[in-house]
């Protein structure tokens, strides 16, 4: 599930802030001497605990889906807005709606990806499916890196021949 997938990432990110928080503490403890930090810790310690017991009576995505949505009928709802407005609340929740209705539209016109200019497509480009677009148009990336590649191959042997040039023309110059 993939609440699941952000709850264990979420997790994971939450341990590596509180280990490097107990870094600093302990680094600034240590260099003041005074153990002003002390406090700091403790109350990070009793909040990270009210929220592993808060886990596990009731997940934030029961209480979100056990929560009801008002929206007057008359208003328009702004889903990106609510979120926003809701980050607090669904913390994971909303870090999934950030990243699922984040997604960028990838659209091209079909005119600009096959032709050049302002021509018309013709019929044939115009009957392509999706799918056969898309292995189109990722084969031509896939040629363009090969070829780039192969380019910068090309310089290199050049490079490296001509390098191999200017060093025999020393040596039999100096020789």
């Amino acid at each position: 599930m993939l609440y699941n997938e952000y709850l264990e990432a979420h997790r994971a990110n939450n341990v590596e802030a509180h280990g490097e928080n107990i870094k600093e503490s302990s680094s600034s403890t240590s260099s003041t001497g005074l153990g002003k930090s002390k406090g700091k810790d403790e109350f990070r310690n009793y909040i990270r605990n009210i929220e592993i017991v808060f886990e596990q009576v009731k997940s934030e995505l029961d209480v979100y889906l056990e929560g009801v949505m008002s929206c007057e009928d008359d208003s328009v709802f702004n889903v990106l807005e609510w979120w926003k407005m809701n980050t607090l609340k669904f913390r994971i929740l909303s870090k999934m709606a950030c990243d699922i209705l984040s997604i960028p539209i990838t659209t091209v016109a079909s005119e600009s990806a096959f032709s050049a200019g302002s021509r018309v497509i013709d019929q044939y480009r115009a009957s392509l499916g999706v799918d056969t677009t898309q292995v189109l148009l990722c084969g031509e990336d896939w040629f363009r890196a090969f070829y780039e590649r192969e380019k910068e191959r090309t310089r290199r042997t050049l490079r490296s021949s001509l390098y191999l040039e200017v060093l025999l023309s020393l040596v039999s110059w100096a020789g």
